[in-house]
């Protein structure tokens, strides 16, 4: 480090501070290789618990665990604290409320608890989908939104009915029908819920996706982007929509959540 300061070409700020402060001293430097340093820092390698034929120092607690350890300044403050309340609690009488010290008037200073947050609620994560009612979406509720959705009501009908009607009738049909339509094979039916089979490369169905109706979608975006994904951008969200639910052009409705 002396030879990088005193090589500088046009040292300033506090490279020409230290220069400065060097400029009083005379001295030499010369390199010795690693193999012959072997005196270096002997005294300050001496570990705190080694002094004093071996008593305990207070930043070790060698004594307890048989491992050196030093603890820093935040960590010891942390115990002391936590010792302090365990001391209170217990010399504490029940019910029992601080008095006012006894002459100066004023009250006695009583250490203030830190309290752990707790989990924020889903009423203030997700607001929007928390006043569209998902505490109350059980399998009827989703049924019964599935056969109110016109592209989707059909396709519960074949399922059940186990026989899909011919394509000829499926060319005036909306966008959303047809691609149910090709994905017959893929569609299964739960507790009277219609689901979407996702298969991995290997051919194994994984998990089912919920064909989600369209007055539950703007609720289920922000449940999955504001709680399930916290937050994050586009490409974190795709898994956690892809497991759970399936509709057509659902990326695009992400991405318009999201962005």
């Amino acid at each position: 480090m002396l030879t990088y300061y005193k090589t500088m070409k046009d040292p300033t700020g506090q490279a020409a501070r230290y220069l400065n402060f060097l400029s009083n001293y005379d001295f030499s430097l010369i390199h010795r290789s690693s193999e012959k340093h072997v005196n270096a820092d002997s005294i300050s390698r001496i570990r705190p618990c080694e002094v004093d034929g071996g008593e305990p120092c207070k930043q070790c607690n060698r004594r307890v665990t048989g491992q050196h350890c030093v603890q820093t300044r935040a960590q010891r403050q942390r115990v002391d604290e936590y010792n302090d309340d365990n001391s209170a609690e217990t010399c504490r009488e029940p019910q029992q409320t601080a008095s006012p010290v006894q002459g100066g008037g004023r009250e006695g200073k009583r250490r203030r608890r830190r309290l752990r947050r707790s989990a924020p609620s889903l009423e203030a994560t997700a607001p929007q989908a928390w006043d569209a009612g998902i505490a109350g979406w059980s399998p009827e509720f989703v049924r019964d939104a599935q056969l109110r959705d016109c592209d989707i009501a059909p396709a519960v009908d074949w399922v059940e009915n186990g026989q899909r009607p011919h394509w000829d009738e499926m060319e005036t049909k909306s966008p959303m029908i047809r691609a149910l339509w090709q994905q017959f094979e893929s569609l299964v039916v739960h507790n009277g819920v219609l689901y979407r089979q996702f298969y991995n490369p290997s051919g194994l169905c994984v998990h089912f996706q919920l064909v989600l109706p369209s007055e539950m979608k703007v609720a289920f975006l922000e449940l999955v982007h504001a709680d399930a994904a916290g937050h994050l951008k586009f490409a974190k969200c795709v898994s956690h929509v892809a497991r759970r639910a399936w509709w057509l052009y659902w990326k695009r409705d992400l991405k318009q959540t999201v962005y």
